[in-house]
């Protein structure tokens, strides 16, 4: 084989490779056990999103981002006089509750509601806890609130 068709192959066989990983790596985010999302937060000048609200495991005392202030003020938008906000605290089986609640996502649930008592009423609040799988607290930090409007009945016309 000549020199050109040495080259020729030489470059086909960078170019495969390059296509391989770049559609492995980039493409299906296969290549590594981080995946990309992880490997990008990691650079410097990266903005990692993190949620309004996040909790360490086995505490119920919430974590606010420097995102809760708009959080807040969206929730707090849809609320209406008939309207009542559901807080619901996840929790695992697992996880040692040190809380004096029955359970550490009413625990949670009971925090996070302290945070909204100066724009939403208490009367007007509900807590309650959902379990949920080991997974939950396979990170650090995590999400463990969910928050629900639930309309509430209108109170009846009394007619004379």
């Amino acid at each position: 084989m000549n020199k050109r068709g040495m080259f020729i192959l030489f470059i086909t066989t960078l170019w495969f490779a390059f296509c391989v990983r770049w559609m492995c790596c980039w493409v299906n985010a296969s290549c590594c056990e981080q995946g990309i999302e992880k490997v990008t937060a990691a650079l410097p000048g990266t903005v990692v999103k993190r949620p309004p609200l996040q909790f360490s495991k086995a505490d119920p005392r919430p974590i606010t981002s420097e995102s809760f202030g708009s959080f807040k003020a969206k929730l707090i938008a849809k609320n209406t006089e008939n309207n009542i906000l559901k807080i619901i605290g996840l929790y695992t089986e697992g996880e040692p509750n040190e809380s004096t609640h029955e359970n550490l996502g009413l625990a949670r649930a009971h925090f996070s509601k302290n945070l909204f008592l100066d724009k939403i009423p208490a009367i007007q609040i509900q807590i309650d806890s959902e379990i949920q799988p080991a997974t939950l607290t396979d990170a650090d930090f995590f999400e463990a609130v969910k928050f629900v409007w639930v309309d509430q009945p209108a109170p009846a016309q009394q007619s004379k």
